[in-house]
This record gives structure tokens, sequence and C-alpha cells, in this order.
């Protein structure tokens, strides 16, 4: 009997022992998954940080290295009153060796992305070669501008000059305009 005593402890405690055992490696496969859950997450992390490093240290290089260049750009840009009104003046130059002066009105406001836009209503009198000179001046004028509503129109003959008299309209939209 004491046989069956001990084989049957015995058999209990191998039986314990297994199930621990079988427990034990259960729970140290979660612990290794989390783990490899955690390094993956981790070493996305890490490329996502050297990433940033490297983007950092490229837009750092690229700044330097466009300097120059950024500066001469810099006065092609509006970004006051005061840089509206010299633009205002620059616009009304271009007719200057003309017998006609352009009449420039100005319509700042916000538009649909809530972005000031620079609207300019330009028009001017002359023969056809000026008025037409003058909007060639413009679309080569150095600002980043679209034009629309063009019209350009006879408005009287001098048939003892034999001259006519034309007008033009237009509206520029500025788009090198940074107020705010």
């Amino acid at each position: 009997m004491k046989n069956k005593g001990i084989s049957l402890t015995s058999v209990t405690i191998v039986f314990l022992i297994t199930i621990l055992l079988f427990g034990g490696s259960l729970f140290l496969q979660y612990k290794l998954k989390n783990l490899k859950k955690e390094l993956s997450t981790f070493e996305t992390d890490l490329f996502i940080a050297q990433n940033k490093k490297s983007n950092s240290i490229t837009l750092q290089n690229i700044l330097e290295n466009t300097e120059i260049d950024r500066q001469k750009i810099t006065p092609y840009f509006i970004e006051n009153e005061t840089e509206i009104v010299s633009l205002l003046e620059k616009i009304e130059q271009l007719a200057q060796n003309y017998k006609t002066t352009p009449v420039v009105s100005v319509d700042s406001r916000k538009n649909d992305e809530e972005q000031t836009a620079l609207t300019l209503n330009i028009s001017i009198e002359g023969s056809f070669n000026e008025v037409y000179t003058y909007l060639l001046l413009l679309e080569n004028f150095p600002v980043k501008a679209s034009f629309s509503d063009l019209s350009i129109r006879k408005i009287s003959d001098d048939p003892t000059l034999n001259k006519s008299k034309w007008s033009m309209k237009v509206l520029m939209d500025v788009k090198s305009y940074k107020g705010s």
C-alpha cells in the first residue's frame, strides 16, 4: 500500500509540476510577444526620429544654401501697406513714357481660405499701341500675379489727327502678397 500512496503522490506532484511548467511557458510566450511588440514600436519610433533629424539637417542645409537667392526674391513679396504703396507707384511708373497715367485702385480682402488677397483694378487710356504696351509691361512686372476681366475697347476716333483713343481695364490679382 505504501507503494500506491507514493506513486499516487508522485503522480500528483508530477502532474502539478507539468501544469506549472505549461502555465509558465504560456506566460513566457505572452511576455515575449509583448516584448516583441514593444521592440517593434521602439524601432518604428527610432526610425521616425532618425528621419526627422535627417529631414531637419537637410532643411537647414537648404536654408543655408539658398540664403542669397531668398534675399534676392524678398523684395518681390508685398508684406505690408507701405509696400503696397511702393507697388502702386511702380505700376503707375510703367506708363511714364506715355502721355497717359493709369488709374489704379486696390481691393484687399479675405478670400475663401481666409488668406488676404490683393486685387488691383487698373485702367488706362491712350493709343492702341500705348494701351497694349502697358498691358505687356504689366504681364512682365516682377510680381507673381494673374489677370482677369481684361477689356480693351476703342472709345473715340479723331479723324483730323487720324488717331483713335483706346481704353483698357484689367483686374490684377497679386499672388505674392503676404498681408495679414
